[in-house]
């Protein structure tokens, strides 16, 4: 039999960012599932708020952003979420599972193994809990 792959968490078509593939359906069903308290975050760009950060910095690129903590990633959970408050969302990018970030010189389509103190992380609750 080939193996099989499985998806850590996901992302719809408008969303990039983070995501994990492994051949580990255990490992992937106990990081994705709820109960694990392995969270993800998400980096929500909206126009307008972008705009006010500009005007009032009065030099370079604004880097406002809202960051949203989620736990179980239900379907479009941070788009509803934010169009509720009357926040369109122009930007969403999830940028850390459980205590792994994004890796800033990682582009969109590029693809790493993690090493095994990289996995870790993803569990590492100390870490989960710093949103930066």
């Amino acid at each position: 039999l080939p193996p099989r792959l499985f998806c850590v968490g996901r992302l719809d078509s408008a969303t990039t960012g983070l995501i994990m593939v492994t051949n580990d359906g255990r490992w992937s069903q106990s990081i994705g599932h709820p109960s694990s308290g392995v969270t993800k975050l998400d980096a929500v760009w909206d126009w307008e708020v972008l705009q006010v950060a500009y005007e009032e910095s009065g030099h370079g690129t604004p880097k406002c952003r809202l960051k949203v903590v989620i736990g179980e990633g239900r379907n479009h959970e941070v788009r509803t979420l934010m169009a509720n408050a009357g926040i369109e969302v122009k930007q969403l990018k999830r940028t850390r599972i459980g205590g792994l970030k994004l890796p800033s010189q990682l582009r969109v389509g590029d693809i790493m193994e993690l090493k095994p103190h990289e996995i870790r992380k993803v569990t590492d609750k100390g870490l989960q809990n710093n949103l930066s």
